[in-house]
């Protein structure tokens, strides 16, 4: 017996494969999944987000905005930070929506999968 674990190194990892590796592959490969499409909305929504700060505030300065009704200006580093991660927000919704619209119909139409 010894002999044949040694020889044949699948065989060995399946005896010593321990109980319910089979169920943490299957989720280890769901969340792998879900990571690598988290990865996909969430890294280009950063770059637009990047971008469109860059163009908005080189043609807006955030000190001569006034908001109507407010006695206290946020700072300007203030309003960077508020107005970066509102459109990178935007800009996941819209990642989203194109990685969800890009589903093959075959995804879409399938009912079994509930």
């Amino acid at each position: 017996m010894w002999q044949s674990l040694q020889c044949n190194p699948q065989r060995q990892a399946e005896t010593t494969a321990p109980p319910g590796a089979e169920i943490m592959t299957s989720l280890s490969l769901e969340n792998s999944r879900r990571v690598k499409l988290w990865v996909l909305v969430t890294w280009p929504a950063f770059l637009a987000a990047c971008l469109l700060e860059a163009v908005v505030f080189a043609t807006i300065d955030p000190a001569e905005v006034h908001w109507p009704g407010q006695v206290v200006q946020p700072s300007r580093e203030a309003i960077y930070t508020a107005a970066f991660f509102i459109f990178w927000l935007i800009a996941i919704g819209c990642s989203s929506l194109a990685l969800w619209l890009s589903k093959p119909p075959r995804d879409v139409n399938d009912t079994a999968r509930g």
